[in-house]
């Protein structure tokens, strides 16, 4: 017997080609993967009814193994079954850059061969600007430490499988009392809805486009649900209906205050926002919307469990009225929650460029596995921060750190009972391409130099100088990056009297300072000091300040709208000294000397929970122990 008489619509589907979902990696360690999944329409051309067993999908030229999906049903004549992958399990991944065909052979009892079905396969594109989304959230809505969570491999699949490429989200972040992560606030034990950090997070447009429907007044549901048994959840489902969201059914009320918006030829849905949080201009058919403006506040209203955010697209002109389509994201960055939650942090992320997010569990599909920072610059958490490191044992951990993903973007240098000690602050370090030296006496600091920066063009990050007891020398450790920056000039191993001949040279051409360190040795301070030709507007450079002197001149220069950018402390024949570099044009800071250990813990802990990074730290000899000067800015 022939192949059955069948025709095949195959979903997602784009300009004659099937189309998948090419995904970010978990990790920049690991491979980018693609992800297929797909809603069939098969109508039955014979003239008796049919019964689908299964089909067969293949992807010929390539090393993708072949999976077969039960299916089991009847189709009468002249009519068509829409059958779709209806469990998160039966998405098929493969790596990237995937294979270029998928084969759909289609068994029907009775008959035989297989009717069979060959579409070219391409990763689909967002039909908006750049071919991919916003992240559906910015940077400055997140605290320190916050991201986004959530499951690569979405929740249930949904009516015809519209949900099939469908996000659930909330906010993790870090307590930074006990460096313990949650999606709950500290303190807090979740049973009320603003104990979640999502919630009132605002929710942004992932694109330009036009309100195609929404609701504002769906009522919030009062507090998460927690449950015993999947019947208790569901009775408590079926009551939370009836008390808020029920009413609002026919307008979509189960995605509670929400809003369709048509991005290209598809729809987004944005779900479960606060009751009367949609911004104003956004309520009425064919509004206006622009990529990154704010909707609305994510909350827990309609069908939900806890305040959370819920996205899903179709390709369609109404909301829910369409095929399934792939969600592709840029400008954001994603890692395995795991390397920033576990006690020994990695830095490995990922970048989110015209990709979607990357794979996650389809056992534990509601478990969120994924963090998300959505900024296309690389984040900069986990901050790293080691203290008073030996000089013997700096290189370990620069390799340990250098390992687990991380750079030091500071390296100061100081000495306590007569021996060297290094303060580094690390940060990740995926996509840059950098060298890290240290210990390099004047002439292997040229010669680094005149390789890196003269010859490979890489660029001069971060220079200090110190008094090494091991070499009994002046030493120095350098950052070299591959990376864009401003014009630079930097000099080491200059006299007082050529740094400041230096200074007008410099300031002159249009320079001015980035960072300074000095060193005193045989009574004669050493400067090393890195300049670059950016607008900072105004500036000031000092490096013989008493501590006194310092926290006037900090004061006087706050008051004056000029904020540090870089500190130094060292001993000379007249005492304590310290140095600072201060621009007009730099974000405010937080600046504390004199701390010893215990105080600059309480301080990291203090600026973090307001936001703040460390930017700049000296350690210095002072009363028989080791003081830190410190400071930190948004």
């Amino acid at each position: 017997m022939p192949a059955p008489n069948l025709s095949l619509q195959v979903e997602p589907f784009e300009n004659n080609k099937a189309a998948f979902l090419p995904m970010a990696a978990k990790t920049s360690k690991e491979k980018a993967r693609g992800r297929v999944i797909l809603r069939l329409r098969i109508t039955n051309n014979e003239s008796k009814t049919v019964t689908v067993e299964s089909v067969k999908v293949e992807f010929p030229g390539s090393n993708v193994p072949a999976e077969t999906k039960s299916i089991g049903k009847n189709i009468a004549k002249n009519k068509s079954l829409l059958w779709w992958f209806a469990d998160p399990k039966d998405d098929i991944l493969f790596d990237l850059p995937g294979p270029a065909d998928i084969k759909l052979s289609i068994k029907c009892t009775g008959f035989s061969p297989s009717k069979t079905f060959t579409f070219k396969l391409a990763p689909h594109v967002s039909p908006v600007a750049g071919g991919a989304y916003l992240f559906p959230s910015s940077a400055g809505d997140m605290k320190l430490g916050e991201f986004w969570q959530l499951n690569g491999c979405t929740h249930a699949m949904g009516s015809e499988g519209s949900q099939s490429f469908a996000y659930d989200m909330g906010v993790w972040g870090v307590n930074h009392d006990d460096n313990s992560y949650s999606w709950l606030l500290p303190g807090t034990d979740g049973s009320n809805n603003a104990d979640h950090r999502i919630f009132g997070k605002p929710v942004r447009a992932m694109a330009d486009g036009q309100v195609v429907h929404f609701l504002n007044e769906c009522p919030d549901n009062p507090k998460p649900l927690s449950w015993t048994s999947e019947d208790d959840l569901n009775q408590k489902l079926k009551k939370q209906k009836d008390d808020f969201w029920g009413a609002f059914e026919a307008q979509h009320g189960g995605a509670g205050n929400h809003l369709y918006v048509q991005h290209g030829d598809e729809v987004m849905l944005y779900a479960h926002m606060q009751k009367g949080s949609i911004n104003k201009k956004f309520l009425s058919v064919g509004a206006k919307v622009k990529a990154g403006e704010k909707l609305g506040l994510a909350g827990n209203a309609g069908n939900s469990t806890a305040p959370h955010l819920h996205i899903h697209a179709i390709q369609g002109t109404q909301p829910e009225t369409g095929p399934l389509r792939p969600i592709i994201l840029r400008g954001a960055w994603a890692i395995d929650n795991d390397l920033i939650m576990e006690a020994s942090q990695r830095g490995f992320w990922s970048k989110l460029a015209n990709r979607g997010i990357p794979e996650g569990s389809t056992v534990e599909w509601w478990k969120g596995d994924c963090f998300i920072s959505p900024s296309a610059k690389l984040p900069e958490w986990p901050e790293i921060v080691k203290l008073q490191v030996h000089e013997s044992q700096y290189q370990a951990v620069f390799n340990d750190m250098h390992s687990r993903g991380f750079k030091p973007v500071l390296i100061d240098g100081f000495t306590w009972m007569s021996m060297t000690w290094f303060n580094v602050i690390f940060r990740p370090a995926t996509g840059i391409v950098y060298e890290a030296r240290h210990g390099m006496d004047g002439n292997e600091y040229q010669a680094e130099f005149n390789t890196w920066v003269t010859n490979k063009k890489y660029r001069l990050a971060h220079v200090t100088s110190y008094w090494s007891h091991a070499r009994n020398r002046i030493c120095y450790a350098a950052l070299f990056e591959k990376s864009p920056g401003a014009e630079f000039s930097a000099y080491h191993g200059r006299s007082k009297a050529q740094h400041e001949a230096l200074i007008e040279t410099l300031k002159g051409q249009g320079f001015a300072p980035a960072e300074v360190s000095v060193v005193s040795a045989g009574g004669q301070r050493s400067y090393t000091a890195r300049w670059e030709k950016r607008d900072v507007g105004q500036w000031e450079i000092r490096t013989t300040l008493s501590p006194a002197e310092f926290d006037n001149k900090f004061d006087a220069n706050h008051n004056a709208g000029l904020h540090l950018v870089c500190c130094g402390a060292y001993w000379h024949s007249d005492g304590l000294n310290m140095a600072g570099i201060w621009h007009s044009k730099a974000p405010g800071v937080f600046c504390q000397f004199h701390l010893n250990q215990s105080e600059f813990n309480s301080n990291l802990k203090a600026q973090r929970k307001k936001n703040r990074y460390l930017r700049g730290i000296a350690g210095y000899r002072r009363d028989a122990g080791v003081n830190w000067i410190a400071y930190w800015s948004a």
